[in-house]
């Protein structure tokens, strides 16, 4: 006989599902890990046998056992569920996890119970933000514990907005946090180094263009850069808004360095209360504010000052990380409270995942709760674990049956 003296804690990152349990067998009792599949050859499919953090299970749950597993050579303990479950349940489930909607379940949301996905929210947030900080946390690892170093190379791979920011990295790793701070003071020799690096000079003919050249070539003796450029086809164009031209995002990205001393205190001391956006509100060397590229001489634009949905977005994905990774590291609680209190003040983002959820029903009243959303999507919905969300274990409890459709 079995018995779950503790379930453990659920596990919403890698790993066993659910972690320090306790669970007796006859006289004996176990605590360790506990992991579910719906066969128990998904333990060799998942390849958990490869994973040191799965050797310590102690029991493997299953609808159905196909296979026998073994972990360090013993036999696996496993509970399988098939004959000792309402079949309901499962029949329920499987037709909950394999719709074809975007948001799985949003034929069978209703008023009365959308407060299910809204209590999730604050496990969501702080999930995303300990997750984006891990993913800021394994970039200050490759500099050494620099964070300075880091920190340029987290700021330039988001001012990539997505489509550029492989290239954006590359341009991070090529010039550096010690070069640009000898030019810190000068905006036109950022732009220089910034555009000669990122393989954009070469060719082009306009003035400003060849004044540029010519203090890239000064630069590249002075701060030892050697010969090494981006070839300027990493960079996309195609089907892009003017206003995100990479060329738009350099000249920017150029004023916002300029005169920067350190970015770890720009980030650490950013005013949430206010939201003053003036931290990516720069202004541009004149040459951009008339042109989108050194081609396009005589092409007008709106103006080079970066818009203020592309600041939130800046403020929403960079600084919240580097505040929950320096609370972690520095101990300092209130680090993590300053990030909530930034995405409990910013906006909203209203990208076509948000407007789906909009479309459902659900109010987006500021950034906390845009980014529990993206969360749910994306950690929960895209990979069907209904079971791990409070609308889809209510919904397999109640029964889809009570909704009107036939399962």
């Amino acid at each position: 006989m079995l018995e779950i003296l503790d379930p453990g804690t659920l596990n919403s990152d890698s790993g066993p599902d659910f972690l320090n349990a306790r669970i007796q067998i006859g006289d004996l009792q176990w605590a360790g890990h506990v992991e579910i599949h719906k066969k128990s050859s998904d333990w060799y499919r998942h390849k958990h046998q490869d994973d040191p953090a799965y050797h310590n299970v102690i029991l493997h749950v299953v609808l159905e056992e196909d296979r026998e597993i073994k972990v360090d050579g013993e036999i696996l303990r496993t509970l399988v569920l098939k004959g000792r479950i309402f079949f309901q349940y499962q029949k329920d489930y499987e037709f909950l996890v394999n719709q074809t909607d975007e948001i799985r379940c949003s034929k069978f949301l209703e008023n009365n119970n959308r407060i299910l996905i809204r209590s999730m929210l604050d496990r969501l947030v702080v999930d995303r933000l300990q997750r984006k900080s891990e993913d800021f946390l394994s970039v200050l690892e490759s500099q050494k514990g620099d964070w300075e170093e880091a920190l340029l190379r987290w700021t330039f791979r988001h001012f990539g907005f997505k489509k550029n920011n492989e290239a954006f990295a590359l341009l991070a790793d090529l010039i550096g946090w010690k070069r640009l701070q000898k030019i810190a003071d000068d905006q036109f020799s950022i732009e220089a180094l910034l555009f000669g690096a990122g393989g954009f000079l070469p060719g082009s003919q306009s003035d400003y263009a060849v004044a540029l050249k010519k203090e890239f070539e000064r630069l590249k003796r002075k701060l030892d850069l050697g010969s090494r450029v981006i070839d300027v086809q990493q960079w996309q164009f195609f089907r892009m808004r003017p206003s995100n031209f990479p060329t738009i995002r350099i000249a920017q990205l150029a004023a916002f360095f300029n005169g920067k001393s350190s970015l770890l205190q720009a980030y650490l001391n950013f005013n949430p209360k206010s939201i003053s956006w003036e931290i990516f509100n720069n202004e541009v060397t004149s040459f951009w504010e008339d042109n989108l590229h050194f081609g396009s001489e005589g092409v007008k634009q709106t103006g080079g000052k970066m818009g203020r949905k592309s600041r939130e977005n800046l403020v929403i994905n960079i600084i919240p990380s580097v505040l929950v990774a320096y609370s972690g590291y520095s101990g300092e609680r209130k680090y993590l409270e300053k990030a909530i209190r930034l995405l409990e003040q910013i906006p909203p983002e209203n990208n076509k995942v948000i407007k789906k959820w909009r479309e459902l029903g659900f109010e987006m009243e500021n950034g906390f709760d845009s980014q529990g959303f993206l969360e749910l999507k994306k950690n929960y919905c895209d990979k069907g674990l209904c079971l791990k969300c409070n609308q889809g274990i209510s919904l397999v409890k109640e029964g889809l049956e009570s909704y009107g459709l036939a399962v």
